[in-house]
This record gives C-alpha cells, sequence and structure tokens, in this order.
C-alpha cells in the first residue's frame, strides 16, 4: 500500500484551467479499488480521468468506446500515475466505457455517461 500527493488540472466554468492536488492512495484491486477513475461523472463538457499503473509498462492507454463499441478515443499514457482530460464538448449525450490498457492487457474498464 503506498500513497501519492499528484497535480490535478481542473477547467473552470469560463473554461480556465485550475491547478490543485489530490491525495492518491493505491491498493490495487483488493477491497474494490480500481486503477482508474472519471470525475465528474455524468460529463458534459469534459472529464478527468485519474489513473495508475499496477505495474511498470512499455505502454499504457486508455480507450474510450461508444455504447455499440466503437472506439471514440485513445489516449496515450507517458507516467505511471496521473490525470488527463478528455474535451467531450462535441461528443454526443450517451453512455460510454473507458477502458486502462497495459501492455496489451485490459487493466479496469468503468462506465462514463456523457450528458449535454
Amino acid at each position: 500500500v503506498w500513497e501519492a500527493e499528484l497535480p490535478r488540472i481542473t477547467p473552470d466554468a469560463n473554461g480556465n484551467y485550475q491547478q490543485g492536488y489530490i491525495e492518491f492512495h493505491n491498493k490495487g484491486m483488493q477491497g474494490g479499488n480500481h486503477f482508474i477513475s472519471a470525475y465528474p461523472n455524468p460529463a458534459s463538457q469534459w472529464v478527468a480521468i485519474n489513473y495508475t499503473l499496477p505495474y511498470p509498462s512499455e505502454k499504457a492507454t486508455i480507450s474510450i468506446y461508444n455504447a455499440s463499441g466503437k472506439t471514440v478515443n485513445i489516449i496515450e499514457l507517458q507516467a505511471a500515475i496521473g490525470q488527463t482530460i478528455w474535451d467531450t464538448r462535441k461528443i454526443p449525450s450517451g453512455l460510454y466505457f473507458y477502458c486502462l490498457q497495459v501492455n496489451g492487457d485490459t487493466i479496469d474498464n468503468r462506465k462514463l455517461i456523457i450528458s449535454k
């Protein structure tokens, strides 16, 4: 079990980005914890996806799929722990899935709702 403080960058109501910090506690999948989470969910204009990789990797991505299984976006990850902001203003309302993949293996899947 380890803890870390990471930067959190979030847009305000005017579209300007604010930097703060969030605490991150990683206990792996034990106890129902996840390696990725999204906020806000439901999202309308943007969503912040926080992630941590469970082990060292050569390639890690977050893939986002619509309810039909079509890939909507793939985000390449550069750090073992971090946050990425996804602009959803041009994404239709609906149910989406975001998936953390490490070295080709699916590590975690979660649901995301886009609501305009």
